[in-house]
């Protein structure tokens, strides 16, 4: 998106190396590196010249972004056919989802910003191996084929971008009706062939032009009297001040987290400016006041997490120390056994996974206001319990390691002993 001059870091999980390093080669966005003896795979991405999907149908559904029918359309059948070339080599993605899914730009000047423009960009996926683990509602075990869950994307893009778009003066029920749901009853039908095949019908019946992007029910960019154009440059001013709101940090994972809080708190304001009759007037940013609510907000999250991650593993140490003692007569060390493996479980891949921007769900709340403590809270409370979720798979592996190696090292000593 333009103008939003920051990087993030988004750490996944893997569970094959060598098919990892295949899929990287062929599908790689940002400064992709494999953390072999963590086991994850980290993507550092420059926001600036890349969008995740799902801010982007954010953005168009919050009125931030302009999109035309035409673009809309190419962008769902470049999704499809993102899929089908994949599958040509072999590779599905069993965890698709939209904030695993970027477009990339190819040129900054040809990146969606808050009016129309002309778009060149390459689609990737990453996540490919990774549970959802942010998802409360999702079995992690549950994997579900790209062509069937691309399908559920597409419809979602459409479902929440369409009454967005502006077209000419045909009603939009008709156009709904003659472009949409056809579109819709091939996706019902599951086929991507036939939905690919039904776009580019589309695209071709109603004159797509590839020079402006749209399509002849589409509002020709030339003819439209938006106010956007002349407010562009106060914009791109209020959204570099937000920028800088994290620039005096130490560039960590988190920071980024807390920009984007930042930034999604503004939206309202900016998007309303956007569409002032009276023209763009600068918005009032209380980023001082922004950043201390998500800062005490994530404090506390992190003192929560630390809290119950000691609590189990101190319940955990005690059963399995009850357990080996029945085989061993070694003596464990509760207090330092604790101490290590908690030490462990906070650096895991899985913990680090819900500092990815998106687990942020704070930005996807529509009551964005920062003295709204109650909304804060809810939302930190929903991340709250998907890692406690993810924390109670990992303490019983790890616990049952430790004392595997703790085992194992004391048998080899007593044999040093002995010889």
């Amino acid at each position: 998106m333009q103008y939003f001059s920051y990087t993030s870091e988004d750490i996944y999980t893997y569970q094959n190396l060598e098919e990892l390093k295949k899929i990287i080669e062929i599908d790689e966005i940002g400064l992709t590196r494999i953390h072999e003896q963590e086991q994850y795979v980290s993507y550092e991405i420059n926001r600036e010249k890349c969008i995740r999907l799902s801010d982007l149908v954010y953005f168009i559904s919050f009125n931030l972004v302009r999109i035309h029918l035409g673009q809309l359309l190419v962008l769902v059948k470049s999704l499809a056919q993102k899929v089908q070339q994949l599958q040509l080599v072999q590779i599905d993605h069993e965890y698709l989802d939209c904030n695993r899914i970027w477009l990339k730009f190819n040129n900054q000047n040809e990146a969606f910003n808050c009016k129309y423009s002309i778009l060149n960009y390459t689609i990737h996926f990453t996540g490919y191996q990774c549970p959802n683990y942010e998802d409360l509602n999702e079995k992690e075990i549950e994997r579900v084929s790209s062509s069937k869950k691309i399908l559920i994307i597409i419809k979602y893009i459409i479902d929440n971008c369409f009454d967005k778009i502006i077209l000419t003066t045909q009603p939009k029920d008709d156009v709904k009706k003659t472009i949409i749901e056809p579109i819709i009853n091939e996706i019902n039908n599951k086929q991507l062939d036939q939905l690919i095949y039904k776009i580019d019908d589309t695209l071709k019946k109603y004159q797509y032009d590839k020079q402006k992007q749209i399509i002849s029910v589409d509002e020709d960019i030339d003819t439209i009297n938006n106010k956007r154009h002349e407010g562009k440059v106060k914009y791109n001013l209020d959204i570099k001040k937000i920028m800088q709101t994290t620039s005096q940090m130490e560039k960590t994972p988190s920071n980024a987290y807390k920009l984007e809080y930042c930034l999604y708190s503004s939206l309202p304001q900016i998007v309303k400016q956007l569409d002032n009759s009276e023209g763009y007037q600068r918005i009032q940013y209380e980023g001082n006041k922004i950043k201390t609510a998500i800062e005490q907000i994530y404090f506390d999250l992190q003192n929560k997490i630390q809290n119950y991650i000691e609590k189990q593993v101190k319940q955990a140490t005690k059963e399995q120390i009850q357990f080996n003692s029945q085989f061993f007569k070694f003596q464990y060390d509760e207090q330092d056994i604790t101490k290590i493996i908690t030490k462990v479980i906070c650096k895991h891949a899985i913990i680090q996974y819900f500092y990815n921007t998106y687990t942020n769900i704070f930005k996807y709340t529509f009551k964005l206001n920062i003295d709204n403590q109650d909304t804060y809270q809810f939302n930190a409370n929903k991340l709250y319990q998907a890692m406690e979720k993810a924390i109670d798979k990992i303490i019983p592996l790890e616990t049952q390691q430790y004392f595997i190696l703790e085992n194992t090292n004391q048998i080899f000593e007593l044999i040093k002993d002995l010889i």
